[in-house]
Parts: structure tokens; sequence; C-alpha cells
């Protein structure tokens, strides 16, 4: 929650709908692939996700001009989307709990 909050605060000011997202976008990204990577792992993809929703839902509001009052689409379309690219690299050896084939 504190990434969102950093990078809003220092941007367009207090927002805390954003910093909110920002939890919410960790564990979509992370929810996916939770059983193959690692608690470490879940850890950067989850702050990875909250970085990018303060750049998605700017995205979608202003550069798509897209009506996205709650920033749905930024959380779930963007981060869930990111969040499934960082799981695969997880499945790297070394990276993963898992057994089976690799990405």
């Amino acid at each position: 929650m504190a990434a969102p909050a950093a990078l809003n605060g220092a941007s367009v000011g207090k927002d805390v709908s954003m910093t909110l997202n920002g939890a919410l976008a960790g564990l979509v990204a992370i929810t996916a692939w939770c059983d193959v990577v690692t608690p470490a792992g879940a850890f950067w993809i989850g702050l990875i996700a909250a970085f990018l929703i303060v750049f998605g839902v700017e995205f979608v509001d202003k550069t798509l001009k897209i009506d996205d009052p709650v920033g749905a689409i930024g959380v779930h379309g963007i981060c869930g989307a990111a969040g499934c690219l960082p799981a695969c690299l997880h499945r790297m050896e070394g990276f993963s709990t898992a057994a089976g084939p690799r990405c």
C-alpha cells in the first residue's frame, strides 16, 4: 500500500482510493499463479503491480479516455496481465517451488 501512496502523493496529492487500489492490485497480480511462486516472488510481483496501478489508472483515464471511476480496468486488466508475466519468469529454475514443465 505504501508504493502507490508514495507515487500518488508525490504527483497529484493524497488519494485513499489509489492506496487501496495498490493493495488490491498486488493481490490481483499474484492470484493467478500463487501456487507456483515463492513468497519472495509473490512479494516482488505484488510490489511491481502496486507501482503499475498508478500509471495504469492514468493511462486508462487520460490516454484511452475511458471513464473508470474506481480503477477496475487498471487493477484487474493491467495488473492481472502483468502478474502473469513475472509468474512465468518465476517458473524458471530456482524461483519456483512447483514441479513440472517450465515456461
